[in-house]
């Protein structure tokens, strides 16, 4: 039995849950934006997540409870430095180059994945499907759908691409069934339009994550080191949300709003911070083994797709939610059961953040979105987005009659064209203020996987 004795102002200030208040869906304000100060002893932590739906039980107006499907998220547990590479695949055996070594459901993605490739399971299969009481409402996640494998065409095979067609997969829609690792941002914020609210947590996108850092940056370049960040001089900063903008990268952006009244809110960003640790630890595995099971319509090796979660977080380790330490999880051995016959290669963050643009080959970083040498954009998954035609324009019949035929001179024609060289991008050096960005977006507090 666990008993606590409490004085009044203990029993007055009792939670029985961790955690303080969480962020609304801010987006869905009109228009759709916040302006908020961070917390300023509160860092911001690097919160991979996979897509995860459940169903749950809700109560509405007093009615009785009923079960419903709904999306959700389960926080991965890989080495970042394995996350940030797991696009990239051999193209001889498609085996991803860093494949995973402990978390069950990038294990899980992986095994379906080689199970497709072997034939054993269909392209377009039903593997899992969560219904609530209204069957017309269920969640259903089929093959590809879990690496977001219906995007692009042109990795697919002639039969997938006839297999999709005839399933009547519709890629507007299939985006929802992606499970793969996405890299999300948890903040401590105050909202200065709602102080009452206190100090509030809430987790953002890549994009959000990537738009406040150019902010941060740029205010450090502009102000220095220490005037300009944030956590020693507090400032507003405006989120703004743009939901018909087709880029990725250009669907938020941040403003610092310098000439906004901080007074409400300084002693809610001064205070004492909420606990963030429950967000960001590792799930329950053996919870998160039975929902996969139970909502599984094909058979799986479910032992070896959780056995590396489970040896680590037995009753002899570590408790399930808390984290692993870098040195145990490079160590583990790599799943081979169905997963790759490859030997993994040590994971290597220095290298990871460095890949070439497929339509010109510089140099670019896991964090641009646009190469800066030839302006090719990339999606989220890192597909390159295609440009849109030029209109032609076209010379009117008499302009054509009018303009004179191009004259070859003979030193022209005997003349070679001289070769261009062709240089190779020169690498740059981090700055100083590049090296304090990341280091207020990484706090020591926190479990590697989870910077």
């Amino acid at each position: 039995m666990n008993s606590k004795r409490m004085t009044l102002n203990d029993f007055l200030g009792h939670k029985t849950r961790e955690g303080g208040n969480y962020l609304k869906k801010w987006q869905k304000r009109q228009p759709p934006r916040i302006d908020l100060a961070l917390h300023t002893t509160a860092p911001m932590a690097a919160l991979w997540q996979h897509g995860k739906p459940r169903v749950q039980e809700v109560r509405r107006d007093g009615s009785d409870p009923v079960r419903e499907a709904w999306g959700g998220t389960a926080n991965c547990i890989e080495q970042e430095s394995v996350l940030r590479s797991q696009y990239r695949r051999a193209s001889e055996t498609d085996e991803r180059e860093t494949p995973p070594r402990v978390c069950p459901v990038c294990i899980l993605i992986e095994t379906v994945r080689t199970m497709v490739r072997q034939g054993k399971l269909g392209f377009t299969q039903p593997i899992f499907r969560w219904v609530g009481d209204d069957p017309q409402k269920a969640i259903t996640v089929s093959a590809a759908g879990m690496w977001n494998g219906y995007q692009d065409e042109k990795f697919m095979t002639r039969e997938q691409v006839v297999e999709m067609r005839k399933a009547g997969v519709k890629k507007s829609e299939a985006w929802r069934e992606n499970m793969m690792a996405k890299c999300n941002y948890v903040f401590v914020i105050a909202d200065i339009d709602d102080p009452q609210s206190g100090a509030m947590i809430t987790t953002e996108t890549t994009a959000v994550g990537d738009a406040m850092r150019r902010a941060i940056r740029d205010r450090m370049t502009q102000l220095g080191e220490d005037d300009g960040n944030p956590f020693l001089n507090p400032v507003a900063f405006r989120w703004e949300h743009f939901p018909n903008e087709p880029e990725f990268g250009k669907k938020y952006k941040v403003l610092p709003m310098p000439k906004l009244d901080l007074a409400e809110v300084l002693p809610i960003i001064k205070g004492d911070p909420p606990a963030i640790e429950h967000i960001v630890k590792a799930p329950n595995f053996a919870l998160l083994r039975a929902d996969y099971e139970q909502a599984c319509l094909v058979d799986l090796p479910w032992d070896d797709i959780f056995g590396p979660a489970e040896d680590i977080y037995s009753s002899a380790g570590p408790s399930a939610g808390d984290d692993i330490g870098a040195e145990e999880a490079a160590n583990l051995p790599v799943p081979t059961t169905t997963l790759t016959t490859k030997k993994a290669q040590p994971a290597n963050d220095a290298d990871d953040d460095k890949i070439q643009c497929d339509e010109c080959g510089r140099e670019m970083t896991l964090e641009e979105f646009e190469c800066a040498g030839c302006g090719a954009k990339y999606d989220e998954a890192g597909n390159v987005i295609p440009k849109e035609p030029k209109p032609v324009r076209r010379r009117s019949a008499a302009a054509a009659a009018k303009a004179p035929a191009p004259v070859a001179t003979a030193s022209a024609a005997k003349k070679p064209m001289a070769a261009t060289a062709i240089r190779a991008p020169a690498k740059v050096q981090p700055d100083k203020t590049s090296a304090k960005i990341d280091e207020i977006f990484a706090g020591d507090d926190f479990p590697p996987w989870a910077r």
